[in-house]
């Protein structure tokens, strides 16, 4: 049984450097062993529980921003946010200049007019806070759409990767309180993804 990867596994705040709220969800990948490899060796039980425990582990998040497409989607989604906010600034500036001749002229209209005034911006209120609603789920319906096919990407070249190297369970590396640097499979993803992994830091001595 496959993990399926879904933008819901970043969260907001990370993801593209947009809004993202849900944190990253556990990957797991799962394969079927091969039976071949256990069969007509002397140390068959043995070397079956050993291939059938082997996990690895690896950061979608670390992968996902190496990707080429990552900055195309980065800059839909921040042209996506602009034009909500142009239109979100829109009405909030037509409620400040229709507030601020009610405030100038209140004097000068008779109560029909003052109560139709006060209406007008009652409901342009609402309308405001609404689209604040709207733009928040639209927005994350966007990401979404966008990230998916990036997601699928991944999630095809961790089960590859599962499959070649024997890894039974992918864990995702943040969810690890404690996990060993050689089960990180990220460079082998990465090579999968046809990308040359950044070279590793120097250690500290």
């Amino acid at each position: 049984m496959k993990g399926i990867l879904t933008p819901h596994h970043l969260p907001h705040d990370k993801v593209m450097k947009t809004q993202v709220q849900n944190p990253l969800n556990r990957i797991v990948s799962r394969i079927l062993l091969g039976l071949i490899l256990c069969g007509g060796l002397i140390n068959g039980k043995e070397l079956c529980a050993q291939t059938a425990n082997k996990t690895g582990y690896t950061s979608v998040e670390y992968i996902l921003s190496l990707l080429p497409e990552s900055k195309s989607v980065e800059a839909d989604l921040e042209s996506y946010k602009k034009q909500l906010t142009a239109r979100l600034d829109s009405k909030m500036e037509e409620f400040k200049r229709k507030g601020e001749d009610l405030q100038r002229n209140h004097q000068n209209m008779n109560d029909l007019e003052r109560a139709d005034k006060q209406e007008e911006l009652q409901i342009l209120q609402q309308s405001i806070l609404k689209f604040q609603q709207e733009s928040e789920r639209s927005m994350a319906k966007k990401q979404e759409e966008l990230l998916k096919p990036l997601f699928d990407k991944i999630q095809r070249a961790i089960d590859k990767v599962s499959e070649q190297y024997g890894y039974a369970y992918v864990f995702k590396a943040e969810a690890l309180l404690y996990a060993k640097e050689g089960d990180d499979i990220s460079n082998l993803i990465l090579k999968e993804l046809g990308i040359t992994p950044p070279p590793d830091p120097p250690k500290k001595k």
